[in-house]
């Protein structure tokens, strides 16, 4: 008799909720908001659609003149709270900024203090862990502290 009562009340619990299917369209994303700072005509954040390039929001931000954008790849896809920080083309040519989000093993090797294992850990911490959003984010790669920190931060870019 207890199991039949059990039954029934869940037959009519069931009955009574109103089990709609979730539309998947209410819950997508259609857009992302991209951060974009340095030299640009326009920082702050920007509004674009799903699956936007760099290029995308270096078009929206307008680039100034005196950007940098050899280290930077225009067809990276840029995904939601991303930043991109535009830098400055060096006045002197004989000091070369080492973009950390795209260097490679051999160019990081070219910063003081920086060997081919600590280059190694840069590039699987970046792999790991996604671009470096901040300069300052280098210092949670093992063996790369504050002394050493400063020593590279103006020798570094994103």
């Amino acid at each position: 008799m207890k199991p039949l009562l059990v039954f029934i009340f869940l037959i009519l619990c069931a009955i009574s909720i109103d089990l709609k299917p979730v539309s998947l369209d209410s819950i997508r994303k259609d857009t992302i908001i991209v951060t974009v700072q340095g030299e640009v005509n326009k920082p702050g954040s920007l509004i674009l659609p799903i699956y936007s390039s760099v290029k995308d929001a270096l078009s929206a931000a307008e680039v100034t003149d005196n950007a940098d954008c050899s280290g930077i790849n225009p067809q990276t896809i840029l995904h939601d709270k991303d930043i991109l920080n535009i830098p400055k083309q060096p006045s002197d040519s004989s000091s070369e900024i080492v973009m950390i989000n795209s260097a490679s093993l051999a160019q990081l090797q070219t910063l003081p203090g920086i060997g081919h294992a600590t280059a190694k850990k840069i590039i699987s911490y970046r792999t790991d862990h996604g671009l470096f959003q901040t300069v300052e984010d280098l210092m949670k790669v093992p063996g790369i502290g504050q002394a050493k920190f400063n020593s590279l931060k103006d020798l570094i870019g994103l």
